[in-house]
């Protein structure tokens, strides 16, 4: 640990992403195949599971909008959030344990209260969660799809450049 403070050290990757963005994380969780980007073991590929929402990403988005949720405006670039999470690999491993392997108390621990976290922070907006235990160090992936309720507009105001 770098400092002080209790715990495993986090580490996060958080990006706002486009829809074609989420289309590419959603290949990467349905083909499960070395990329040279990643680690991925395709034996333990069916460690892997999805914690919240459909298979993909993906998949996420459509049902939300299939449940009604407007799609974000054309101009919104990259209206989603994605988040890779993780802990320092030593927080995983039992001493002996090399990468790929883990101590599954300690695993079960990370992931109840990320997912805890994730749930809490975001709530309905978190609308996918995977865990990937194919790879030297188990992650979470998880989609945030930021939703608004827009005020009714006030009976007589006009909108910008009405006349």
């Amino acid at each position: 640990m770098a400092h002080s403070r209790q715990g495993p050290d986090i580490v996060a990757n958080i990006r706002y992403v486009s829809f074609s963005d989420v289309r590419s994380v959603s290949e990467h969780e349905r083909n499960r195949s070395p990329d040279g980007a990643s680690a991925i073991d395709p034996k333990r590929s069916h460690l892997n599971r999805v914690l919240l929402g459909p298979a993909t990403q993906q998949d996420a988005l459509e049902a939300l909008w299939a449940s009604g949720v407007k799609r974000p405006a054309a101009q919104a670039e990259t209206p989603f959030v994605q988040m890779v999470l993780s802990a320092s690999p030593s927080f995983f491993r039992a001493p002996g344990q090399g990468p790929g392997q883990w101590d599954d108390k300690s695993l079960e621990e990370w992931r109840e209260a990320t997912l805890t976290w994730l749930l809490d922070e975001y709530g309905s907006d978190l609308v996918h969660a995977s865990i990937h235990l194919d790879e030297d160090t188990p992650h979470i992936h998880a989609l945030i799809v930021p939703t608004y309720e827009k005020a009714a507009r006030k009976p007589g105001k006009m909108k910008r450049g009405e006349t």
